[in-house]
């Protein structure tokens, strides 16, 4: 039962994370 919610939430923050990362990279990597 608390293994569903914690594992979406590890999946959301890998996702943010993942999207913070590549925005960064997009951001600060090129430019």
């Amino acid at each position: 039962m608390v293994a569903p919610t914690k594992l979406e939430g590890v999946m959301a923050f890998l996702t943010t994370a993942q999207g913070r990362t590549l925005a960064y990279e997009k951001t600060e990597g090129p430019g």
